[in-house]
């Protein structure tokens, strides 16, 4: 809580004004208790606030961060929720970092660290993520003990990271991964095994949605989907791309053919969501005996912890810091909120409020309508300058122009010739009226 209100006095005393709050999930004034009480760090305009670890000034720990946003919780994006040192290694592997607008699949070889992992997703991503990884005695080879590390992943746009595995399991060990993917191998998949009545439910933003895998209704009955592909079309029309996107991860065979093809799901606007499944299920295939629920047929399963997403860096309904619009502050009041006070002051007869508080509230505000229109009526001059100067600029380049290009050549050329005779007949007769004789060089 120190910290934050250190940070918050720092900004707005760089900006000069007022620029940012600390908000509480309690009035202020009360005593803070930070098992369990929360604060939040907005900007007081309103506009979306997106809060990241810059890297070290020094070129020789310019891939390092310090960690502050990280350890205070306020960072955007997701954060690594494994307790990783910088002996740890990782791989082999494939990790997808996606947002709606961009997606990268970053290789991992066998036996890496999270620092050379930091530094892959930093430099096949490019422009478009901010990768914070901070350690904290910065892999230092004389230490006795690993340093720990942290590692952080925000676009710059604000929209939200999904990271999920395409083979292997780096990013679930290193505590990253958002997404989900199914573990079972769903290319020669029978649907029509699953029966009467089957759907999948997914749960996401406190909605259940629930798709049928089974037509009741054709004669006779048959499955909704005949392949995974159609399946993973079927959930992102469902969802429209927007709080679920369903993907399939292929692996192909040394010879490029598809050896394996699972089911992926990962939210674009960073949602938690968990998956389950009603109706009938599919025989096991190793005891025929028992059958094997929805959604563990395809491959989600509570068993190997991937029927439910992993909060990375928040809780609620998000799973991680996101970058939304909002002015809430409890503990303020705006324009709106001064006016009905002063309707109520008004009507009460309160003299005293009127003159000690709603006044000079009113002042405060007339004083900053008066700037802003102030700050309004500068740039709408320097845009009716701008308008005058570049329309100037065309009249006088177009006059340029048809003085260039648009001379009628056959009355130049006319002019050209009379002004040439004209000049060779004036010629002409000067030389016959100054034409030299003997007589001139004997006098």
């Amino acid at each position: 809580k120190l910290v934050a209100e250190a940070i918050r006095d720092q900004v707005n005393e760089q900006y000069g004004g007022t620029l940012i709050g600390v908000g509480y999930s309690k009035s202020p004034t009360a005593p803070y208790d930070a098992t369990k009480d929360t604060y939040s760090v907005y900007a007081l305009s309103g506009e979306p606030l997106r809060v990241v670890d810059a890297a070290y000034g020094d070129p020789r720990f310019s891939e390092y961060t310090g960690g502050i946003a990280t350890q205070l919780g306020i960072n955007a994006g997701i954060t690594a929720a494994a307790e990783m040192t910088d002996a740890d290694t990782f791989g082999p592997g494939v990790i997808r970092i996606s947002t709606p607008g961009h997606s990268v699949d970053v290789p991992v070889l066998n036996g890496e660290d999270a620092h050379t992992i930091a530094n892959r997703i930093r430099d096949y991503a490019g422009s478009w993520l901010d990768v914070s990884f901070s350690d904290s005695d910065m892999k230092n080879e004389n230490s006795s003990t690993p340093g720990s590390v942290r590692l952080s992943l925000a676009a710059k746009d604000g929209s939200a990271v999904s990271v999920f595995d395409v083979n292997s399991d780096v990013a679930w060990n290193m505590g990253l991964d958002t997404g989900l993917v199914g573990a079972a191998d769903l290319q020669n998949f029978n649907f029509a095994a699953l029966g009467k009545d089957s759907t999948l439910t997914i749960k996401v933003n406190g909605a259940s949605h629930t798709i049928d895998l089974w037509d009741s209704n054709s004669v006779p009955p048959r499955p909704a989907v005949s392949s995974i592909e159609e399946l993973a079309n079927m959930i992102n029309t469902r969802f429209q791309g927007q709080d679920i996107r369903a993907e399939v991860l292929v692996t192909e065979s040394s010879d490029g053919t598809a050896s394996m093809k699972r089911l992926a799901l990962w939210s674009p606007k960073g949602y938690n969501f968990e998956l389950s499944g009603t109706g009938n299920s599919v025989p096991d295939p190793s005891d025929s005996s028992k059958n094997i629920p929805i959604p563990d047929a395809l491959g989600f399963s509570a068993t190997f912890g991937n029927a439910a997403s992993e909060s990375r860096g928040n809780s609620g309904p998000y799973s991680q810091n996101v970058t939304y619009r909002t002015g809430d502050n409890t503990y303020s009041v705006d324009f709106f909120g001064v006016m009905d006070n002063l309707i109520n002051t008004v009507e009460g007869g309160n003299v005293d409020g009127l003159s000690d508080t709603i006044i000079p509230q009113l002042d405060n505000w007339l004083s900053t309508l008066l700037k802003c229109k102030s700050q309004e009526g500068a740039l709408i001059n320097r845009y009716d300058t701008a308008v005058y100067r570049m329309t100037s600029n065309n009249t006088n380049y177009t006059d340029l122009y048809t003085q260039t290009v648009g001379i009628d050549l056959a009355e130049a050329f006319t002019n050209y010739e009379m002004a040439s005779g004209v000049y060779q007949a004036s010629l002409a007769a000067i030389a016959q009226l100054l034409q030299p004789s003997l007589l001139n060089f004997l006098s």
